[in-house]
């Protein structure tokens, strides 16, 4: 199962992208800030990949100041693997 989290350095503007994403009828979740990205407020945007070019979008409309990168996480039986894919 793969999935994108969404990283920013606050939890405001994880709900604020979560939020811009509902307005654009897609759904997203949180989920823990991977200990690959160092940094954050400990919670991120989780979004299916199919959903992955609307949320560069937003990330890219710079509407969103404290973002920092979009990781995508990949779990095989108990191996996890995370790639930063910006």
């Amino acid at each position: 199962m793969k999935k994108a989290v969404v990283v920013f350095r606050s939890k405001t503007e994880v709900f604020d992208f979560i939020g811009a994403l509902a307005e654009k009828s897609v759904v997203a979740g949180t989920t823990g800030t991977p200990k690959e990205a160092r940094i954050g407020c400990g919670i991120a945007a989780e979004v299916e990949l199919r959903h992955l070019p609307v949320a560069r979008s937003l990330v890219n409309s710079g509407r969103f100041k404290g973002f920092y990168g979009i990781f995508v996480i990949e779990r095989t039986g108990n191996r996890i693997s995370t790639i930063r894919v910006n």
